[in-house]
């Protein structure tokens, strides 16, 4: 990831239109994304955020 002008930290992915599931490894710890309230378990035990991109 790299930090943006407003000091923000983003990635641009270009990803095919489907369902993507993923998480943030933030200080050794690995987290959801507090900002999108779609999550899902995953296999560890634990949950993982969902994106849906539309075609």
């Amino acid at each position: 990831m790299e930090k943006n002008d407003e000091g923000l930290w983003q990635k641009v992915l270009m990803l095919d239109s489907d369902r993507h599931e993923y998480k943030f490894h933030v200080d050794t710890e690995w987290r959801c994304d507090p900002a999108n309230p779609s999550c899902c378990a995953n296999t560890f035990g634990t949950a993982n955020s969902v994106i849906f991109v539309k075609p």
